[in-house]
């Protein structure tokens, strides 16, 4: 990679925005305010509560109901613990291969069907 590209892409990461080009429009992806990650922070807060109020299953009562069922066992939880593991890894080959687009792509095809098997 040349100087002049590793300078872009390092202000790219800096300025913190993403930039799309999709169909002749160009969109610019801004990170959220402080304000409004608190905002959104204290809604997701106050749903919760209330839904814990309201007698919805926590995640663990969740999973001890589903083994009870017979809807999930042990060897899920392996294996989605697997399929996470894998994703993980895809994501550094992604990042390695950057500048090998068909290798790249042929990665992000094993990244996306990693990804519909959890859902």
């Amino acid at each position: 990679m040349k100087q002049h590209e590793r300078e872009f892409f390092i202000s790219l990461i800096r300025c913190g925005k993403v930039f799309i080009n999709h169909n002749n429009l160009r969109l610019v992806i801004k990170p959220l305010t402080l304000d409004q990650v608190f905002e959104s922070c204290e809604v997701y807060n106050t749903s919760y509560n209330q839904g814990y109020i309201d007698g919805i299953m926590t995640e663990e009562e969740m999973n001890d109901w589903m083994v009870i069922n017979e809807l999930w066992d042990r060897r899920d939880d392996e294996l989605t613990e697997k399929i996470k593991k894998d994703i993980e890894q895809f994501k550094v080959e992604i990042y390695n291969a950057r500048n090998n687009t068909p290798l790249r792509e042929g990665i992000r095809s094993y990244l996306r069907a990693a990804e519909s098997k959890l859902g």
